[in-house]
C-alpha cells in the first residue's frame, strides 16, 4: 500500500507540474502578443525549466528571442523544437526568417519552401520566399511571390511596397513599381520610405524634378533613411544645375553617416574635383 501511495502522490505531482508549466506558457504567449518580451522570455523559461519535453515551448522561445534581437539564441531553439518532433509551418517560417536575417540565404528558402508545403496559403510564407529570392537577384521569381501573398493578404501593404520596388527593377516596369509603392502607402500611412523608393526610381528615368518632390517630401516626414534621402536630394538637384542645393544636401547626409555623401562634398564642393556617378540606391533604400 505504501508503494502505491508513493505512485500516486509522483502521478499526481508530475501531473500538476505539467499543468503549471502549460499554464505559465500560456501567459507567456499572451505577455508575447502584448509586446511584453521581457515578461514573455521569463515565463517562457520556467515553463521549460518545469517541463523541458514540450517542443512548443522551444518555438516561442525562439519567436521572442527573435523579438529581442537574439537570433543566435532563435536559432538554437527552433533546432531544439524541430529535433523533438515539432513540424509546423510556422517553425520553419520562423525559423526561415532567423536565417535570413543571418544571411543564410539557401537555408532560409529551404525553410520557406517547406512552410509553404505545410500551409500554402501562407501570405507571409510566400511574402518571406519572395524576399530571400529579391536578396538573391531572382527578380521574377520576387515578384511572382510577393503576388502570390497578395492573393491571400489583399491589403498586405509590404508586399505591394516590396513588390513595387521589385517591379522597378525589370525592363520597362517602373511605373508599375511606382503604383505598388503607392498602394502600400495607401495601406500604411507611415510607411515613409516609399518616396524615396518612388524618387528612386524616377531619377532612373532622368524625372529629376518629379524625383526632387519626392524626396522633400521624405524628409519632410523625417522617416527612416533620412541621410539617403538627403544624398539623393542632392543627386537631384545637382542633376537640376542647383550645385549650392545638392553641396547643402550632401554635406547633411554626410553628418547623418552617408560616406559616399561625405566624399562627394569634399571632393566636388570643396576641392573643385569632377563628380562620381551616382550610386545605385535600390537595394540601399529597403530593409527587410
Amino acid at each position: 500500500m505504501p508503494y502505491l501511495i508513493a505512485f500516486l502522490f509522483l502521478f499526481i505531482l508530475n501531473h500538476t507540474m505539467g499543468q503549471t508549466a502549460t499554464e505559465i506558457y500560456h501567459r507567456g504567449v499572451e505577455a508575447y502578443h502584448a509586446g511584453h518580451y521581457d515578461e514573455a522570455m521569463e515565463k517562457f523559461n520556467t515553463a521549460i525549466k518545469a517541463d523541458d519535453q514540450q517542443a512548443v515551448f522551444y518555438k516561442m522561445r525562439g519567436d521572442c528571442k527573435m523579438r529581442m534581437e537574439n537570433t543566435r539564441g532563435a536559432l538554437a531553439d527552433f533546432n531544439k523544437s524541430e529535433k523533438m518532433g515539432l513540424n509546423t509551418a510556422r517553425l520553419y517560417l520562423s525559423r526561415g526568417a532567423a536565417y535570413m536575417r543571418t544571411d543564410q540565404l539557401d537555408a532560409a528558402l529551404t525553410d520557406f519552401n517547406t512552410s509553404l508545403q505545410l500551409d500554402s496559403a501562407s501570405a507571409d510564407g510566400w511574402f518571406n520566399r519572395g524576399s530571400v529570392h529579391y536578396l538573391q537577384y531572382d527578380v521574377k521569381q520576387a515578384v511572382a511571390d510577393y503576388t502570390k501573398a497578395l492573393k491571400y493578404h489583399p491589403e498586405f501593404a509590404d508586399a505591394y511596397y516590396f513588390r513595387g520596388v521589385a517591379k522597378s527593377e525589370l525592363k520597362n516596369a517602373g511605373n508599375e513599381g511606382i503604383n505598388d509603392i503607392r498602394k502600400a502607402m495607401q495601406l500604411d500611412t507611415s510607411l515613409y520610405e516609399g518616396y524615396l523608393s518612388i524618387a528612386i526610381i524616377q531619377m532612373e528615368t532622368k524625372s529629376y524634378q518629379k524625383a526632387l518632390n519626392n524626396l522633400n517630401t521624405a524628409i519632410d516626414k523625417k522617416g527612416p533613411y533620412l541621410a539617403e534621402a538627403y544624398y539623393f536630394r542632392a543627386e537631384a538637384r545637382y542633376a537640376l544645375k542647383d550645385r549650392d542645393g545638392a553641396c547643402n544636401d550632401w554635406e547633411e547626409a554626410g553628418m547623418l553617416g552617408d560616406m559616399d555623401a561625405a566624399q562627394t562634398y569634399r571632393d566636388l564642393c570643396i576641392k573643385g574635383k569632377e563628380k562620381k556617378p551616382t550610386r545605385s540606391g535600390h537595394r540601399k533604400a529597403i530593409t527587410f
